[in-house]
């Protein structure tokens, strides 16, 4: 990915998170990279996500990926919502 992207973790702190900071429990790169994991993995929906998921490995990988510190992860409909509700910069993202 740092190869290909090398800009990427730049995207992500630009990208303002409209969460109340309050009730946030999981951070942005958290739920982001879940879900690029999910397409990764070629799982086909959340629910494959939220079942398949449910290792110690894979909360493991994620951490790293996502350089968070998070002891659960995710419910895939956090990350849903979280992604519904995001407004990144796309057309500046192949720009940089």
């Amino acid at each position: 990915m740092e190869h290909f992207f090398p800009h990427f973790p730049t995207w992500l702190e630009d990208m303002k998170d409209p969460r109340n900071p309050t009730r946030t429990v999981y951070s942005a790169n958290h739920l982001i990279f879940s879900a690029l994991l999910m397409f990764l993995a070629h799982m086909k929906s959340r629910r494959q996500l939220g079942a398949d998921s449910q290792t110690p490995n894979f909360l493991q990988n994620l951490l790293v990926f996502a350089g968070s510190d998070e002891e659960t992860l995710a419910h895939p409909d956090t990350m849903n919502a979280f992604l519904k509700n995001s407004r990144p910069k796309l057309f500046n993202v192949f720009y940089v």
